[in-house]
């Protein structure tokens, strides 16, 4: 971006603003919006919202769709396994006592992604000041909803699917299937295909719960950065107040 700055009495005004830049990913969508934002705050005339084009309003909705997309299959992965945790079917260090420490694992490791996000976008909280920096928000956040959307329905889709799936009656199928084309080297473990049975029935619970959890862990990645900016900007309205 390049302009000229020119004082004034009442403030700054500045020209030859050229358009926001097509950010490439999520940090450089932050970037340009800190930018606008510092620039904005010494205005005294709110800058042509054209300047903020229609390609630039789909450019950063995009980065938000995929920054939300992006680890759906990590989450698909990894949820189920740390609510498995949770319910004592998954040892995370092979110790059968489920412990404190354990379960503070399984969350941290199934919210965390969310939680970095969450403080990474909460930055965006003293930017949210002009027209432009205030559309770019607007439209980045928007294609985090429509992505962290896509990412709860795809989930839950998938989840329900294996569920209806892992019916006592395909599980016992799987199990026979196993014993009859993998005995000799499941033998050799002395492996106990009823314990096998038993242990797939039990994780067949764990989707229900994994489906809130990531509808839990989207809800922390877009309420957490919008409340920092909403409080933060009434907050700033106040002391203008004042």
């Amino acid at each position: 971006m390049a302009g000229g700055n020119q004082q004034g009495g009442g403030g700054t005004v500045i020209t030859g603003i050229q358009p926001p830049q097509k950010p490439l990913n999520l940090l450089n969508a932050v970037s340009e919006i800190q930018l606008y934002g510092s620039i904005e705050k010494d205005l005294t005339v709110p800058m042509d919202k054209n300047y903020f084009t229609i390609q630039n309003s789909i450019d950063f909705f995009t980065v938000g769709f995929k920054n939300a997309i992006t680890h759906l299959f990590f989450t698909l992965i990894f949820t189920p396994l740390s609510v498995g945790v949770l319910d004592n079917l998954i040892h995370v260090f092979g110790d059968k006592q489920l412990t404190t420490f354990d379960r503070i694992y399984a969350l941290f490791l199934t919210l965390s992604i969310s939680i970095g996000f969450a403080i990474f976008l909460s930055s965006l909280k003293n930017s949210y000041v002009g027209t432009i920096s205030k559309a770019m928000i607007k439209s980045l956040f928007e294609g985090l909803v429509f992505g962290e959307l896509f990412k709860v329905i795809v989930s839950f889709l998938i989840y329900q699917f294996i569920y209806i799936q892992m019916t006592p009656m395909h599980l016992a199928k799987f199990v026979l299937f196993l014993h009859k084309y993998f005995h000799n080297l499941l033998d050799k473990f002395h492996v106990d295909y009823s314990h096998i049975f038993l242990w797939l029935v039990n994780f067949r619970e764990v989707f229900p719960l994994s489906e809130l959890l990531i509808l839990i862990s989207s809800m922390i990645l877009l309420l957490v950065p919008i409340i920092n900016i909403a409080v933060t900007t009434y907050m700033q309205k106040k002391s203008a107040e004042i």
